[in-house]
């Protein structure tokens, strides 16, 4: 009977070894079948993803999947810019000069807005101005002409105006007086535009002076010219043989003091070379203002 039963046993165990080397992927199993030398390499599925290959030497080598190509996630995706349409783009901002110069001991900075295309414009207008009848170029009433048609400012052009309004405010900020705001617009036309020294050149306007940064005594006596006007002083002119300077009005028995644009200069300071030059006074308007 013992026999009977072992017998039994033994068929049983050989069905469930046969079911599970048959059908592997039923179990979840997976055994590696046997071979016998110089039986062809045998391939199965170990895994999903990993195939398993068994050569003649009984050696098993995993050949790794084809790598999966994994689409980003919708929030990971970076768009591409919009590069707008350069008719639809906003204008450029106007260049700005920015202007270092010193007063009393005490370094000064102002920057205001020039346009490279209204500095273009005023560039190609002429200055010069003909001659009238028995005119020269040192009658006063050439003069006049001349120098108020470089005065002249054309729409858009705002430098005078934020000059000046900065200049008031630095006035303000270092609690000056009306004397001292005069000084310090004298300075900064005497030292942060440089002078250079140009025979027979015509004049420039004051536009072209505050681009450049660099002006001869007649572009700098100009540019003066309309600061202070603008701030509300009296100013004139003062035309001498090669050279050009200014007047302030004050209480000075000639009704204005002299003022050198060249370089510092005290107001009513006369250089030693031009103490001797004839000085003939050319008035524009505004031919009245404040006094220093």
């Amino acid at each position: 009977m013992k026999e009977f039963f072992g017998a039994v046993l033994v068929i049983i165990f050989a069905i469930i070894v046969y079911n599970i080397l048959a059908n592997p992927e039923e179990t979840g199993h997976s055994i590696t079948r046997a071979f016998s030398p110089g039986s062809p390499p045998v391939e199965q599925n170990d895994s999903n993803y990993t195939k398993v290959k068994i050569n003649e030497r009984g050696e098993r080598s995993d050949e790794l999947p084809s790598p999966v190509s994994i689409p980003p996630r919708p929030d990971t995706v970076i768009p591409t810019p919009v590069v707008p349409d350069t008719a639809t783009m906003a204008e450029p901002a106007s260049d700005s000069v920015t202007f270092f110069w010193n007063y009393l001991g005490k370094n000064y900075t102002l920057t205001i807005g020039i346009s490279d295309k209204l500095y273009q414009a005023y560039k190609q207008e002429k200055t010069a101005e003909a001659l009238v009848g028995n005119e020269t170029v040192t009658s006063v009433s050439w003069q006049e002409r001349y120098n108020a048609k470089t005065l002249l400012t054309k729409p858009g052009d705002n430098s005078i105006i934020e000059l000046t309004n900065g200049l008031k405010k630095l006035a303000l900020q270092n609690r000056l007086t009306d004397d001292g705001l005069v000084e310090l617009t004298a300075s900064f036309f005497q030292k942060a535009i440089v002078y250079l020294k140009e025979s027979d050149a015509p004049h420039k306007f004051p536009y072209v002076t505050l681009k450049e940064k660099i002006g001869d005594c007649d572009d700098k006596s100009l540019l003066g010219y309309k600061l202070l006007s603008q701030l509300g002083f009296g100013v004139c002119l003062y035309k001498m043989p090669n050279h050009m300077a200014l007047g302030i009005a004050s209480n000075d028995p000639s009704g204005f003091s002299y003022l050198e644009t060249t370089n510092y200069y005290q107001i009513g300071v006369v250089p030693d070379w031009a103490k001797n030059l004839a000085r003939v006074k050319i008035t524009l308007l505004p031919k009245t203002g404040k006094k220093y």
